[in-house]
C-alpha cells in the first residue's frame, strides 16, 4: 500500500537526524486513519512508526537515556493494548522482550517473548524469542548444546557434564571477542585440570578465516561451528 510507503520515508527521514517534523506528521496520518472504519490498521502502522521515530529523536540527545527508554517502553505497551492486531505486533513484542531485560528483569521479558511465540510462531521473530526463552530460561540448569566443530567432527556439552563450561561465542570480526580470548586461554591453562573447560561457538561466515585464526593463535579448546 502507497500509504506504508509514506510511513516508511517518514520514519526513515526522522531517523536521520533531519526531519524531526516527521514525528508529527506520522502522528497526523495515524490519528486521521484511526477515525474511519477502514483505517485502524493503517493508523496502527502509522502511530508505531511515530512512536519509534520520536525515541530516536529524543534519544540522540537525551540526558538519561535509561529514563527514556522506560518511557518508550511504556508507550508500546500502551499502543499493544490499543492496537493488539497491529502489523507490527511482532516487532514490538521482540522490543518489549529485549527492553524489559534491562528495565524490568528477565520474568517480565520472557513474558513478551513467550507472546510473541504464541500468537506469532510463525514469524522470523519468534525463532529469536524461543532463544531467548530458552536462553532466560536456562540459568540454573543444564545447558545442552549440540553441533559440530570447524572440523565436522560433533560436539555435545554433555559429555563434559561435571566440569564447568564457559560458552565463549565469538568471531574474527568481532574486536572485543578476538581480545577476550588472550584472557580465556590463560584461565583455561591455569584452571583446566580443576575441571574447567571452554567450548567456543564460532559465528564467521569464512569458516577458512576462523580456522587460519585459531591455528595462528594456538588456541585448543572445542569449536563448533555450523
Amino acid at each position: 500500500h502507497w500509504y506504508k510507503q509514506v510511513a516508511d520515508s517518514l520514519n526513515a527521514a526522522v531517523q536521520t537526524g533531519k526531519y524531526p517534523k516527521g514525528v508529527a506528521t506520522l502522528n497526523q496520518y495515524g490519528e486521521q486513519f484511526a477515525k474511519v472504519p477502514w483505517g485502524k490498521s493503517l493508523a496502527a502502522y502509522f502511530l508505531y512508526r511515530s512512536i519509534n521515530s520520536d525515541y530516536a529523536v529524543k534519544l540522540a540527545e537525551a540526558a538519561d537515556p535509561a529514563e527514556l527508554q522506560k518511557g518508550f517502553m511504556k508507550q508500546l505497551q500502551d499502543f499493544l493494548v490499543q492496537y493488539p492486531e497491529a502489523p507490527d505486533a511482532p516487532d514490538i513484542l521482540w522490543q518489549l522482550g529485549n527492553g524489559m531485560e534491562f528495565t524490568e528483569g528477565d520474568d517480565e521479558a520472557i513474558k513478551y517473548y513467550q507472546d510473541l511465540v504464541n500468537k506469532h510462531g510463525e514469524q522470523p521473530l519468534a525463532v529469536k524469542a524461543r532463544g531467548a526463552l530458552r536462553r532466560l530460561e536456562s540459568i540454573g540448569q543444564p545447558l545442552k548444546l549440540v553441533g559440530n566443530s570447524l572440523g565436522r567432527s560433533p560436539i555435545d556439552t554433555s559429555a563434559l557434564e561435571g566440569k564447568v563450561v564457559l560458552i565463549s561465542y565469538w568471531a574474527t570480526w568481532c574486536e572485543p571477542c578476538v581480545e577476550e580470548m588472550d584472557r580465556l586461554q590463560k584461565l583455561r591453562e591455569k584452571y583446566s585440570k580443576a575441571g574447567f573447560e571452554i567450548v567456543g561457538v564460532c559465528l564467521d561466515h569464512d569458516k577458512g578465516k576462523a580456522v587460519e585464526f585459531l591455528r595462528e593463535k594456538g588456541y585448543g579448546w572445542p569449536q563448533m561451528y555450523e
